[in-house]
């Protein structure tokens, strides 16, 4: 049987999450420089902000199925009421793109030549 030593204090107990060893402090470490070193190797050494990435991934990926190509969207005046209908023959390519976008309330993308996908959707090409 062990007796009690008086003399000795007790140690206040060390939270879980501050038990990592040394060792695995450095591995940690170690992890996220490579991950680091691997973004920076591969190319994207850009820095954009969060920003801008967000930007990226949301005008060029896309996160549903296509409602319809361009071709189908070129079309689709000729199935408008009459009134719209004669006014999008007699009109060219761009108007009619500017009529579809306002019956459909589309909006061209910022900076957009007038050619490209409206905001919100992107290329099926």
């Amino acid at each position: 049987m062990m007796s009690h030593d008086a003399t000795r204090t007790r140690m206040p107990a060390v939270p879980p999450l501050l038990r990592f060893s040394r060792a695995f402090q450095i591995v940690l470490l170690v992890l996220s420089l490579f991950g680091r070193a691997t973004t920076v190797a591969a190319g994207d050494d850009s820095e954009e902000t969060a920003a801008e990435r967000g930007w990226k991934w949301l005008t060029t990926k896309p996160y549903l199925p296509a409602d319809f190509d361009n071709e189908v969207f070129g079309q689709l005046w000729t199935v408008w009421p009459e009134p719209l209908r004669a006014k999008a023959a007699a009109a060219g390519a761009a108007e009619r793109r500017r009529l579809a976008f306002e019956r459909y309330g589309l909006v061209e993308r910022p900076g957009s030549d007038g050619t490209g996908p409206a905001l919100g959707y992107v290329s099926d090409g």
